[in-house]
């Protein structure tokens, strides 16, 4: 098992692989688990070592199984390991926020969060699909998309400015689980903004993140956004000549040839490069229009 770190939450103990206090499992997960406090009061018996959120998967598996899944509330790519039965758990979230890829060669599985770290090694590559977990030799659904969203004509009435008020606060308080740095991408559009100003409710100089190019809409709303938050403002102006030399290293990245993919790949790639000076997580709204 291989695992790549980016340090958020117990910076100094969270390194992986996560072992069990015996040895017996072995976890790597790329993502955060959002529920992770809630399921430590849960298990009070159990030996946690770390107050990485990652963790509580070992505990949770333990007690539950491959049932544990379900249980978790985040976005993760995770496989676990018990060396006793020889056996692996591997799992993605609902809806596939973190890309996790499998594939087979001379009977081995194997599997990566990106493409080009197996595509010269298994025989045909395949997308792990999301709300799915793997284990003894079975790929199995433990959650439907369809299943989660009601019909609107289920309503019995119009869901209020309020109660999306309150899910959108609630969606927006459970990502600023962080033990680093943490901004906002922020193109002065409806979607980020929202996101800006439920975050500068909770954290107090709050770095917000824009980039365009030059006389660029968005930049201009970004600042009048960023002014009216009191956010500490960052920005940064690409020409054409840095697109086309920077297409190459974004296409790597994104492992996508999809027009649109790599047309909103270029903004977030300079938005990503800047961001890292100051920051290591960003909330964005990115997504909303979709």
């Amino acid at each position: 098992l291989g695992h790549t770190r980016l340090a958020i939450v117990d910076v100094e103990h969270g390194q992986q692989p996560l072992q069990s206090p015996d040895g017996r499992y072995t976890l790597i997960c790329n993502g955060e688990i959002y529920n992770h406090k809630d399921i430590r009061q849960a298990l009070p018996d159990y030996p946690f070592q770390t107050e990485s959120d990652s963790e509580v998967i070992l505990a949770l598996y333990q007690k539950h199984g491959p049932q544990a899944v379900s249980m978790l509330d985040g976005m993760f790519g995770f496989v676990l390991y018990d060396v006793q039965e020889d056996a692996i758990l591997l799992a993605r979230d609902p809806i596939g926020i973190k890309p996790l890829y499998y594939g087979w060669s001379e009977g081995t599985l194997y599997f990566g969060s990106e493409i080009k770290s197996l595509h010269h090694i298994v025989d045909e590559l395949l997308e792990f699909p999301p709300g799915h977990y793997y284990t003894d030799g079975d790929l199995v659904q433990y959650f439907d998309l369809n299943d989660f969203l009601p019909s609107m004509t289920s309503y019995s009435t119009t869901p209020t400015i309020q109660d999306i008020r309150a899910s959108l606060t609630q969606a927006v308080n459970k990502r600023l689980m962080s033990d680093v740095p943490l901004g906002v991408y922020l193109s002065g559009g409806l979607d980020s903004t929202i996101v800006a100003a439920l975050v500068a409710q909770k954290k107090s100089d709050l770095h917000s993140f824009a980039v365009g190019v030059e006389g660029s809409e968005d930049l201009e709303n970004a600042r009048q956004a960023a002014d009216m938050l009191g956010t500490i403002h960052h920005e940064y102006i690409y020409t054409a000549e840095e697109i086309l030399e920077a297409l190459p290293e974004i296409i790597y990245h994104l492992e996508s040839f999809d027009p649109s993919l790599v047309r909103s790949a270029i903004p977030n790639y300079f938005l990503a490069r800047m961001t890292r000076k100051y920051v290591t997580v960003v909330l964005t709204g990115e997504g909303a229009d979709e």
